[in-house]
């Protein structure tokens, strides 16, 4: 071990990332990570520990202890009712669920366990976790989704645990949360419209992102304990080589003997750096991750380097980065290191961001969220994030625009939060759909009715109207066409009107699907 930090130091590298494999930690941790920490704190290095489970980890199970697979109620299940197979060797197996009880109550003995464990060096050796920090993801919930309903469209599909244990939590969930005032308002027959069939794939995803945060915030429970002086940090890290889109590209590979599929992989590389996630009261970091066991491994050097500098590019100027196996990286050619490194270094001292001009606010980050999306997506391009918090939204203060799901579901205290958007400055376009509660709508017609509000055209109709520094747009939802899709059309020109009302531009328009355009905001302007 300490050869090999020796190694690494003297090819420059000061910073280690470094997966925890939870079936480690529930043999020989105690004696492998305290030699590893001594070894780096002896050095100067600093180091993050990711101890969320994360796929394409080089350890078997993905780092899984393997008795979780022995019983199938501990399996998660996509909506069609089948497992959610993983192919990243060494295994190929198949997720459990995050909500499955004897998962959960594993996950946190390991929690605690390595929280009893980083105080007591902490404590025995001062000093040792100053340059340590805890580091939690988003775990398996980006994975959840169908491999044989996904077709050509990155990250799309309904995403969610559908396992039996998942599905009897989902119905006690309806029941508590439509049993609150505001859902049975006017009457207590009013919550029966919330439950009706017609609102499945609502109230699903809506479930999905409450599961989510739920997993994140009692992830952050159990570390500081006793840990008091560990930095801890929210990241939102993903595999494409372990997407379930890419699922029958990585069969037929390994049956034909084929290439990856590169296309496929940029295109996962450009839809998960435009999710963005919130948790701990912060915007996560995105990171892409791509390992050395599975099909990255594949390709050749310019597509490598290409997947790099995009996913460097895409996240590092979003405060993230990229995460590469030092063996991958060390393989690349010293002149391709060198503008990787500089780039990052330009990056890292905030000379180049990636800014924010609209959002798209779902009720489900990583289920797919239609055609409207897809739209203001390829109009706003590199600049547009897709997000399920009105607090990450509220935290961005250079986003001008904001468009609301029409399937997500409007409450008194979202429509508060959305009105101080509007006043603060932003675009926000919300739809006449039936999914305001009474309240919402109480509240919104208090907030409304200004003699300054116009009835427009946008390829639907719209009601503008001046909101203290901002907008407020209501939209009409278009009627869907024979197919269930919207009429491409009118979302053409609700996009493209709301973008001239927030006084968006694209940088640069791109002829050619096979180039990438990131522009990035320079610190000093330009």
């Amino acid at each position: 071990m300490a050869q090999r930090l020796d190694d690494l130091i003297r090819q420059g590298i000061r910073h280690i990332a470094t997966f925890v494999p939870w079936q480690a930690v529930e043999s020989d941790i105690t004696h492998t990570l305290p030699r590893f920490l001594q070894a780096v704190s002896e050095r100067k290095l600093t180091v993050s520990l990711i101890l969320t489970p994360e796929l394409g980890i080089h350890y078997p199970y993905s780092g899984l202890p393997k008795d979780i697979f022995s019983t199938p109620e501990n399996a998660a299940a996509h909506e069609g009712g089948g497992p959610i197979p993983v192919l990243q060797p060494p295994n190929s197996f198949a997720l459990p669920s995050l909500t499955a009880p004897e998962v959960v109550k594993r996950y946190h003995n390991f929690l605690s366990r390595m929280d009893s464990l980083l105080a007591e060096l902490g404590k025995n050796q001062p000093g040792l976790l100053e340059g340590v920090t805890a580091v939690l993801g988003g775990g398996f919930w980006k994975y959840y989704r169908d491999p044989a309903r996904l077709g050509r469209r990155a990250l799309s599909g309904l995403a969610g645990d559908f396992s039996v244990g998942s599905q009897l939590a989902f119905r006690q969930r309806l029941d508590q949360t439509f049993a609150s005032r505001e859902f049975q308002d006017p009457s207590p027959a009013a919550a029966q419209r919330w439950k009706s069939r017609s609102l499945e794939n609502v109230n699903r995803r809506w479930f999905a992102q409450q599961n989510e945060e739920v997993f994140r915030n009692r992830s952050s429970q159990f570390l500081r304990k006793k840990a008091f002086g560990l930095q801890v940090r929210q990241f939102e890290i993903y595999t494409p080589e372990a997407d379930p889109s890419f699922l029958y590209s990585r069969l037929l590979e390994s049956a034909c003997s084929g290439r990856p599929d590169f296309r496929r992989l940029t295109d996962l590389v450009k839809e998960a750096s435009k999710r963005a996630s919130f948790a701990g009261g912060v915007a996560t970091a995105p990171y892409i991750h791509w390992t050395k066991l599975g099909s990255f491994r594949s390709l050749g050097d310019a597509e490598k380097q290409f997947l790099i500098f995009q996913s460097l590019l895409v996240c590092g100027a979003q405060g993230g980065g990229v995460l590469l196996d030092e063996a991958e990286w060390f393989a690349l050619s010293p002149a391709f290191r060198a503008r990787a490194e500089a780039l990052s270094r330009q990056i890292g001292q905030g000379n180049f961001r990636l800014r924010t001009d609209a959002y798209f606010l779902t009720p489900h980050l990583w289920s797919g969220p239609g055609e409207i999306w897809e739209e203001i997506s390829l109009k706003a391009g590199p600049h547009a994030r897709i997000s399920a918090s009105i607090e990450r939204i509220a935290a961005d203060a250079s986003a001008k625009l904001v468009l609301v799901d029409p399937s997500f579901v409007l409450t008194r205290d979202v429509i508060q939060r959305l009105l101080a958007l509007a006043r603060g400055g932003k675009i926000v376009a919300l739809p006449r759909s039936p999914l305001y509660t009474d309240a919402a709508r109480r509240e919104l017609g208090d907030a409304l009715g200004s003699d300054q509000s116009i009835e427009v055209q946008m390829g639907v109709a719209c009601r503008c109207e001046p909101l203290g520094r901002g907008q407020w747009v209501l939209y009409d939802v278009p009627e869907p066409e024979s197919n269930g899709e919207f009429p491409a059309s009118a979302l053409k020109a609700l996009v493209a009107g709301l973008m001239n009302l927030a006084q968006l531009r694209p940088v640069a328009n791109v002829s050619d699907d096979r180039l990438r355009v990131i522009p990035l905001d320079k610190k000093k302007g330009g």
